[in-house]
């Protein structure tokens, strides 16, 4: 008989029912469950189990019907690390733009509606700016942002360095109150001394009256150098007496103001004089300035005036010198007028330290700027409130620095090899040097210069407030640093810049020189005679009447050019 195979059965609980027989239970083998057409079956007991479809990773890359997607990992780190870099350039960037206009606030230069301007323009840039750089969900507009962010805080301490530059050069030579006279030892030229050690017991002359007061100071410091007591000679009434007795072997040794060596090279037989005698040291003076004259009237606030003086010094531009140039500026704020008086250096009038003896006005600026400003305002019967410098070793760089001027020339002259042709003329800065010092090649001579200095003054005054100075500014600088001073205190400057920037006013020059009569006369500074000016006083008189006029607020007109008799 065939034995049955015995088949368990399932209870309803869904267990299998014990084998009656009582043998171990098997597991029967699980027939697989073949399709056409499929894979042979894995032939490993245990299954590796199934990983779960993504969303879009089936034949169609959609999400399941019924579904939501899921949602992607947020990638925190990469979020935050650009919105707190875009915070910080904001942040930074909002104070480049305080201290900036801060800065701007703080040099007086700007009237409030052109501050307020840089302010809502500064605001609105950091805006922008805030926006594309905080929004960090482009990449782009980030980038962009950072890019316009690092280019704007350049361009505000590029231009912040380059303000503060010619902020602080104007104010180190604004409020002028000192002067320096440079005191010379000097010995003839074989002298072997090379020290002052040297001529410790050297005879020295001195002059008896003239700058006494330098004279001793520079005594004092000879003294002390030395740690002993110099002999001195005080028997000598002038420069070319004193300096006589150098040469004819009287005393060893002088000492002696620079500025008196200048003024001696003008008289007949001292031409050559510095080749004649050596500087074995110099002894510096400095000196307060002080005027008699007055500030502002306050019934004339709009109304100031200013010396204008031109020194040609090697010494540097602190040094008392010859002033070759000598202009009073009448500037009237309300009536945007200029009235520029040029006196020429020749005019025969008494100093104010002279006691009344008549001097050259040139010779004025051998006892200081003090003295020129007196000279004139005894002259005038009016009273200064400034005074400007310029030495004309800077001349040059400043006329080359914005680009030459242009300027008409009335007579053809020569000078130092250059010719200049009667017409208008373009010039360097070299060429118009030469052009303000020119005088002997014209038949009314000084009166000639002092036209054609005013001219250049005017031309290179309205090329300076031109909008188009703005590109060559750091050359500017270069070139004035050192080379001008004023007693106008930086405050009041400003005022002026800030109320020009605020109206946009068009000024209007006039100039005008007073003349005189060619002479022959002992100067006050001179032993001998030499040539001077005598005063035309109809032309020093109407000169009086147009800085009258100015302070009553009436325009003035220029009146016919005066000319040397």
């Amino acid at each position: 008989m065939s034995r049955e195979e015995y088949v368990p059965k399932r209870s309803s609980g869904g267990s299998r029912v014990a084998d009656t027989h009582g043998s171990k239970s098997r597991k029967p083998a699980r027939e697989p469950i073949k399709r056409e057409g499929s894979a042979a079956p894995r032939t490993n007991d245990r299954e590796e189990p199934r990983k779960p479809k993504s969303a879009g990773n089936g034949p169609s890359g959609k999400a399941p019907s019924g579904g939501k997607p899921p949602k992607r990992p947020p990638q925190g780190g990469k979020k935050s690390h650009c919105s707190g870099v875009g915070i910080l350039m904001a942040v930074a960037m909002f104070l480049v733009e305080l201290a900036f206009g801060v800065f701007l606030m703080s040099t007086k230069l700007l009237p409030a509606k052109i501050l307020v301007a840089v302010y809502v323009l500064l605001f609105l840039l950091w805006i922008i700016v805030a926006v594309l750089v905080i929004d960090h969900a482009k990449k782009a507009r980030f980038i962009v942002g950072c890019i316009i962010s690092v280019l704007l805080t350049a361009v505000l301490l590029g231009g912040g360095y380059a303000i503060y530059s010619g902020v602080a050069l104007v104010k180190n030579n604004t409020g002028a109150n000192t002067e320096v006279s440079h005191m010379g030892v000097y010995i003839r030229v074989d002298d072997r001394a090379e020290k002052l050690e040297d001529v410790a017991d050297y005879q020295f002359g001195i002059l008896n009256k003239l700058d006494r007061t330098n004279v001793d100071r520079a005594i004092e410091q000879v003294n002390a150098d030395l740690n002993s007591t110099i002999k001195v000679s005080s028997d000598y009434a002038d420069v070319p007496e004193l300096l006589n007795a150098l040469r004819d072997k009287k005393v060893d040794a002088v000492i002696l103001n620079d500025a008196y060596i200048q003024m001696l090279e003008e008289t007949e037989g001292f031409e050559n004089i510095r080749s004649e005698i050596r500087e074995l040291t110099q002894v510096r003076i400095e000196t307060q300035i002080v005027s008699q004259n007055t500030a502002n009237n306050p019934e004339h606030e709009h109304v100031f005036t200013m010396y204008i003086s031109g020194i040609d010094s090697r010494t540097g531009l602190v040094a008392k010198s010859h002033s070759d140039v000598n202009i009073v500026a009448t500037v009237n704020t309300k009536t945007h007028q200029i009235f520029l008086l040029s006196t020429p250096r020749d005019y025969y009038v008494p100093l104010s330290i002279s006691d009344g003896v008549p001097d050259k006005l040139t010779h004025a600026g051998i006892y200081g700027i003090d003295v020129c400003m007196d000279t004139i305002s005894m002259l005038y019967d009016m009273d200064l409130n400034y005074y400007f410098r310029l030495n004309f070793s800077g001349f040059e760089d400043i006329v080359d620095a914005i680009g030459g001027v242009t300027v008409y020339n009335n007579h053809e002259f020569n000078a130092e090899g250059i010719k200049f042709d009667k017409g208008n003329l373009t010039l360097n800065g070299r060429e118009a040097l030469l052009f303000a010092r020119e005088r002997k090649s014209f038949p009314d001579g000084d009166a000639q210069r002092a036209r054609n200095q005013m001219q250049l003054i005017q031309v290179m005054f309205n090329k300076m407030i031109s909008p188009d100075i703005l590109a060559k500014y750091t050359d500017i600088m270069k070139a004035v640093d050192g080379c001008f001073e004023t007693s106008m205190p930086y405050d009041t400057l400003a005022g002026l810049v800030r109320e020009q920037l605020d109206s946009n006013a068009q000024w209007e020059v006039i100039s005008y020189a007073v003349s005189g009569t060619g002479a022959k006369k002992k100067p006050y500074s001179m032993s001998s005679k030499a040539y001077v000016m005598i005063p035309d006083m109809s032309t020093v008189e109407t000169a009086r009447n147009m800085i009258d006029h100015m302070y009553r607020d009436e325009r003035i007109t220029t009146p016919p050019a005066p000319t040397e008799n």
